[in-house]
């Protein structure tokens, strides 16, 4: 299961801590720790994601006081998890293809530097901040990273050339 190495790495990049938990919950596979509490991860690899294992997993989150989790399939979700996923503003829920985490994206030749913008750099950003190039959410590097929308990404390239955007 080569996703299991990725997904320790992404919370490595991420800056989380894994810890150990065990729970009965079925589809539960890690826990780690951030500045802005705990993040379960869940995986399903038989069927799609549907509404009532999506809910499972929302009253698992509710019971453990979390508002993260990053969930794992090989099947996909069904449209009607996502648009409940587009509409949860008060949890924050990741969802990766087992494809999608079969290798590092941030360690790909061609893929430059991604890290947040420094206080410092925002101060001087500023005045162009509604100017600034865009990059979507959506973006893989973005979703890696756990980067979230109005925050700006400082990419540096190899030949030292660095740019800035704001997620969208």
């Amino acid at each position: 299961m080569k996703f299991i190495q990725t997904l320790e790495e992404m919370f490595t990049q991420r800056g989380y801590f894994q810890i150990k938990e065990t729970h009965e919950f079925p589809n539960f596979l890690r826990v780690a720790t951030h500045t802005k509490g705990k993040v379960y991860v869940f995986a399903n690899f038989i069927e799609k994601i549907s509404v009532n294992l999506f809910k499972e997993c929302l009253s698992f989150l509710d019971e453990k006081n979390s508002t993260h989790c990053i969930i794992i399939t090989s099947e996909g979700i069904t449209p009607c998890v996502k648009k409940i996923i587009d509409n949860s503003y008060n949890i924050r829920i990741e969802v990766f293809s087992e494809d999608e985490l079969g290798y590092n994206v941030t360690k790909h030749c061609l893929v430059p530097k991604h890290e947040l913008a420094s206080a410092e750099e925002l101060a001087e950003l500023k005045k162009h901040l509604p100017n600034l190039p865009i990059i979507l959410q959506k973006d893989p590097v973005i979703r890696f990273l756990g980067f979230e929308k109005k925050q700006v990404v400082k990419i540096t390239r190899k030949s030292g050339a660095v740019i800035f955007r704001i997620i969208i």
